[in-house]
């Protein structure tokens, strides 16, 4: 096992830098290996040959857990919960600012879900993964995460 770190101080303990798929997977059972949510994964060092499957926000969880880290929901922080009507939902562009503004520290992380899509940024709103990144982001934010490394 070697250490891996990436252009955002990310360190990993990893068998290899890690890679996410070129093209979307479905398996006969319909379930799904994304390639968004597959280049988050990556992120985190968590490469696409160690899990089957990645199409949900509970997959991801789940393999974040299983991998060492640790994540927490930030929906109240936004200004998210199951009263919120899509019209009042937060788009990504106002979410940067409001992560910004946030005190979870320098090293943490923000899985970031749109609908059919997932993003990583980082503790300045700034963007570290984002396979379909838009110039004026106004995608609707469905659920935001802190990740950190699991202590």
């Amino acid at each position: 096992m070697t250490t891996y770190t990436d252009d955002y101080g990310f360190t990993c303990n990893t068998t290899r830098q890690a890679h996410g798929v070129s093209d979307h997977i479905t398996h006969d059972s319909g379930r799904r290996k994304t390639v968004c949510t597959s280049a988050v994964l990556a992120a985190f060092g968590i490469d696409a040959s160690q899990y089957n499957y990645s199409q949900c926000q509970n997959d991801i969880k789940r393999l974040l857990n299983k991998f060492g880290w640790s994540h927490a929901s930030r929906k109240s922080a936004v200004g998210i919960n199951k009263r919120t009507r899509w019209a009042k939902m937060p788009s990504v562009g106002k979410v940067r600012k409001m992560i910004a503004k946030m005190d979870d520290g320098p090293d943490a992380r923000y899985y970031v879900s749109v609908p059919g899509h997932a993003m990583l940024l980082d503790a300045k709103g700034k963007t570290i993964v984002d396979t379909a990144p838009r110039r004026v982001d106004r995608r609707k934010v469905l659920s935001i995460s802190v990740v950190r490394r699991a202590s």
